[in-house]
């Protein structure tokens, strides 16, 4: 059998949580004569399964977030051009998510209509595409959140 497919396969039941070794699937393809065709179709199965389940834990990272998901705020349908000002480089590098990796605070300010909710949404929505939790809310909407809670005693 080919490295690279079992390799795959592997790589698939990984992904998939499937408790089973490389030894194990070679003796049960050896076992039951598995030609290349049997190899193959079984490879795009599992490759299959694989992508279908990134999917979902994205889709569902994507409703758990609150993000607006009608029309979502992406990084590439911002207009960078449109940004001045001497930190545009590292709001570009905001999808690489290295500050999150590297744990570093990320505080978006400036004016009104600048677009900071849209790259704060846009944040968020590339943090979802690699399965991290995320929740967005609107600075104003937790203020809220807060004057109710301490207004019902419920500050904790």
């Amino acid at each position: 059998m080919d490295d690279t497919k079992l390799n795959l396969i592997m790589r698939c039941f990984d992904s998939l949580k499937v408790k089973m070794t490389e030894e194990e699937l070679s003796t049960f393809i050896l076992d039951n004569d598995f030609s290349n065709a049997d190899i193959d179709a079984v490879m795009r199965m599992f490759t299959f399964l694989e992508k279908r389940n990134n999917e979902a834990s994205i889709q569902m990272m994507l409703r758990l977030s609150k993000l607006p998901l009608k029309s979502p705020k992406t990084f590439e349908n911002f207009d960078f051009s449109q940004v001045h000002g001497k930190n545009v480089s590292q709001l570009e590098g905001l999808q690489s998510l290295s500050t999150l990796y590297s744990h570093k605070n990320v505080a978006l300010i400036g004016p009104a209509g600048t677009g900071k909710t849209h790259i704060a949404m846009a944040y968020g929505y590339e943090c979802c595409q690699h399965k991290l939790k995320t929740y967005f809310i609107k600075m104003s909407e937790l203020n809220d959140m807060f004057t109710q809670a301490r207004a019902y005693g419920r500050s904790g």
